[in-house]
């Protein structure tokens, strides 16, 4: 072997400059297959959970909603009802009445399935009138036959408000629903048929028991009342005389006003309707209401001179504030002169007397009473500072019952001023005295209806439907659960699809978010624990998706009807009874006029979310994409 063979260490023949290659570590090899692996997974994974979650239609969430564990609490399940209650008019308001009908045969409350479908059937008879059999049909799909056949009865009586009474006449199979159809259509073209059912009903009323006999004559006074235009106002003296005391003050205060419009005979209707009045109060208030009128019952000054008697001869106190009321009110509705001029002193003093009286629910009570005779005189920076001064003294009401009543009489009046963040402090504090409140006989049935009305109208619906179970009359706890219900439903059906209203933080974000990325919706309700919060989440995302743009409709008043389904004319609703679809508390739109929880808060009220409740979030821009999980 050669020295240059030698010194390269290699075989003979071999290169001098090649340096042999090293063999690569076992680890190595490893590493980079396993980083291969994961990527070649990750990729795959990615493209096949992109897969899993599709657009879902609007019953396959209701499904997922339904498919959850039932939440056992009274107050929840009700909750639940009523996220399915506005998910189906959301469906009735894009087109899908149909679907909205199953949507709400889910609900488990008969109150709140009854009423969900009452207004499904309204939605689809106001989109097209002549589909009045689809309308009809929709109401045999309520579970409770009582209230299948008064929420039908109600359907009938809109249609033959509408002109179709050939359709409703049929169904009228009982008498009191025969004085129900008469009593409608009287104010319209069928007094005929209206003067023949008050036959019938004279026949029939010594044979029939105490109750129903009772409420024939309710309704055959009201379609007296409304015949009053064709008839003259004394065909209906009688039988208003007939009824109880608590029901007459309404008849005549609504058989007044129609006075009004029998021209000629308008001063001479009026007096003999005042003549027949034997409650002062009532016929100080036709007194007054007929100043503004072209037909007084009696001098200007004649009346004034009175009112200023009757001030001088009260005692001090309330009945001395209450005077005053009377003569400010007289004085603004004189002709321009002296009195005129001193209505807003006699309401300063009566402002002045009401913050002297010792007794902090008397204190407390007038103040709040008096923002009414404010505002009518437009006296609003006055209305502000009297609505803070009462509700100051209503916390040093020592009693919980007696503090909750002043609390809510203060809160409607702030609510009716449009007081909205003062208004939802007060139902705040007056609900936590409730809630711990042992005794829930304590307070005023009132009281407790008032608020919950309140609280359903500003989204807190926990709390809200809480007050129904303290209630421990079974009737007036239906009657409130129908009140809300009713609320519920024509918010939904006439909400501003672009400003919906709050649900609570959660699902706001869920249904913002399902407005622009549905799949990234889907991953946020799973995240919601297992049961009602997941169920209202599904259902969340249902709304949002229905919510989407070019979904539904720009909500807009309706030519015929307005949100509860009244009939309405060139001058607003027509005036009548206790109808049960206009007045289900069966007491005359008169006695409600001035009630602000059931006519709304003033033009100028400043909208509020939730007692105790996050605002509601804006609804959020589309996302970027981003990988969703498999479903759960």
């Amino acid at each position: 072997m050669s020295d240059q063979q030698s010194k390269s260490g290699g075989a003979p023949g071999a290169d001098p400059d090649h340096k042999p290659k090293k063999k690569e570590g076992w680890l190595g090899t490893v590493v980079t297959g396993v980083l291969c692996l994961g990527f070649l997974w990750f990729w795959f994974w990615f493209k096949l959970a992109k897969k899993t979650w599709e657009s879902q239609s609007t019953a396959q969430y209701v499904a997922r909603a339904m498919a959850e564990p039932p939440a056992a609490d009274p107050t929840e399940k009700l909750m639940l009802d009523f996220d399915l209650m506005e998910t189906s008019l959301l469906q009735a308001r894009q087109g899908m009445a149909p679907e909205g009908v199953e949507t709400a045969v889910r609900i488990a409350d008969p109150t709140v399935q009854a009423r969900a479908v009452r207004q499904l059937a309204q939605a689809h008879l106001n989109s097209d009138s002549k589909r009045m059999g689809d309308a009809l049909s929709m109401c045999d799909r309520i579970a409770d036959p009582a209230a299948r056949t008064r929420m039908r009865e109600e359907l009938l009586l809109q249609i033959a408000a509408l002109g179709f009474r050939d359709v409703a006449l049929p169904e009228a199979k009982t008498l009191l629903f025969r004085a129900r159809l008469a009593h409608r259509l009287a104010e319209t073209d069928g007094q005929d048929f209206a003067r023949s059912v008050l036959q019938e009903i004279d026949t029939a009323l010594p044979h029939l028991p105490p109750a129903e006999a009772a409420a024939l004559r309710t309704e055959a006074a009201w379609t007296r009342v409304s015949l009053a235009l064709s008839d003259g106002p004394r065909q209906a003296f009688a039988l208003i005389k007939s009824l109880p005391l608590q029901e007459q003050d309404a008849l005549w205060l609504d058989l007044f006003r129609i006075c009004f419009g029998l021209g000629e005979e308008a001063p001479k209707a009026a007096a003999e309707v005042a003549a027949q009045v034997t409650d002062p109060a009532l016929k100080r208030r036709l007194e007054l209401e007929a100043m503004l009128s072209n037909i007084p019952l009696r001098p200007e000054a004649e009346l004034l001179a009175e009112l200023h008697a009757d001030l001088k001869a009260a005692p001090s106190g309330i009945s001395h504030i209450k005077a005053l009321i009377i003569l400010s009110d007289a004085q603004r509705r004189a002709t321009p002169g002296p009195e005129a001029d001193a209505a807003a002193a006699s309401l300063h003093q009566a402002c002045e007397e009401a913050q002297a009286l010792t007794d902090p629910v008397q204190r407390a009570t007038q103040m709040a009473e008096l923002t009414d005779d404010l505002r009518d005189a437009l006296m609003l920076a006055e209305n502000t500072q009297m609505l803070t001064a009462a509700s100051e003294a209503a916390r040093t009401v020592k009693a919980p019952e007696e503090r909750v009543s002043v609390l809510v009489t203060i809160m409607r009046q702030a609510y009716g001023a449009g007081e909205m963040p003062l208004a939802a402090n007060l139902a705040t504090e007056a609900s936590g005295l409730i809630t711990a409140g042992a005794n829930a006989a304590a307070f005023k049935p009132e009281s407790l209806g008032d608020l919950a009305s309140f609280l359903i109208r500003i989204g807190d619906w926990r709390t809200g439907l809480g007050l129904v179970f303290r209630l421990p009359d079974a009737e007036k706890r239906a009657a409130l659960l129908d009140e809300l219900t009713t609320t519920v439903a024509e918010e939904a059906i006439g909400y501003d699809p672009t400003q919906p209203p709050s649900r609570g933080d959660a699902l706001d974000r869920i249904r913002a978010r399902a407005i622009s990325d549905e799949s990234s919706a889907a991953l946020m309700v799973q995240d919601q624990p297992a049961g009602l919060a997941r169920a209202r989440a599904w259902l969340a995302l249902a709304k949002g998706q229905l919510l989407a743009p070019g979904n539904l409709p720009t909500a807009t008043p309706d030519p015929i009807f307005n949100g509860s389904g009244i009939p309405m004319d060139s001058q607003g609703p027509a005036t009548g009874g206790p109808d049960a679809d206009s007045d289900p508390a069966g007491e005359s739109s008169a006695s409600n006029e001035s009630d602000p929880l059931l006519n709304g808060p003033a033009e100028n009220a400043s909208p509020a979310g939730p007692v105790n409740a996050d605002p509601a979030p804006p609804v959020l821009p589309p996302a970027e994409p981003e990988p969703p999980l498999p479903e759960k």
